[in-house]
C-alpha cells in the first residue's frame, strides 16, 4: 500500500462523511473557496517478527469554510474525532491514531492531524517453512533406565 493509496482512502472517507464538498489532494486549484485539503507528512515503515510490517503516514486534513457555512470548526472536529477513526481501502483497514485538531490562523481554516497505520504481513518469498505453519517435531526423551 502506497502513500497515494492512503490519501485516496482518506479522500473517500471524507466524501462519505460530507458528500458534495470537494476534496483536494496536494494542491488546491486557483479560485477554490471551500473544501478539504489532504497532505501526507512523515512516513515510516517498520519490520516486526516474522513477516509483520507496519506502515505509518502522518496525515493532515485542512478544512476551508466559506462565508456562511453552517459547519463550524467545533462541529467539524467533533465529527472527525468520532467518525474518522478508520479508513478502508481495497479490503484493508487502516487505523487512525493520535488525532488532534486546531483552528488555523487564517479565518475559516482549521486542521485535523492524525497518524494512519496499516499492520499487515509481507509476501511469502521464503523457501523454508513460515513460523505459523511450522511443523512441531517434538519427541519424548529416550528412557535411559534411570529414575530420577
Amino acid at each position: 500500500m502506497t502513500q497515494t493509496d492512503i490519501l485516496q482512502a482518506a479522500a473517500a472517507r471524507l466524501g462519505e462523511l460530507w458528500p458534495g464538498r470537494p476534496v483536494y489532494v496536494g494542491q488546491v486549484p486557483r479560485g477554490a473557496q471551500e473544501g478539504f485539503i489532504l497532505r501526507a507528512g512523515q512516513r515510516e515503515l517498520r519490520r516486526g517478527l516474522d513477516r509483520q510490517r507496519t506502515r505509518s503516514v502522518e496525515l493532515t486534513v485542512g478544512y476551508c469554510r466559506r462565508d456562511g457555512d453552517e459547519l463550524t470548526w467545533s462541529a467539524w472536529l467533533e465529527e472527525m474525532l468520532e467518525r474518522f477513526d478508520r479508513l478502508e481501502w481495497q479490503g484493508r483497514t487502516l487505523r487512525v491514531e493520535q488525532a488532534r485538531g486546531s483552528e488555523g490562523q487564517a479565518e475559516g481554516y482549521c486542521t485535523f492531524t492524525c497518524l494512519v497505520r496499516l499492520h499487515d504481513w509481507a509476501e511469502e518469498n521464503q523457501t523454508g517453512e513460515v513460523m505459523e505453519r511450522l511443523e512441531q517435531r517434538l519427541t519424548p526423551p529416550a528412557d535411559d533406565g534411570k529414575d530420577g
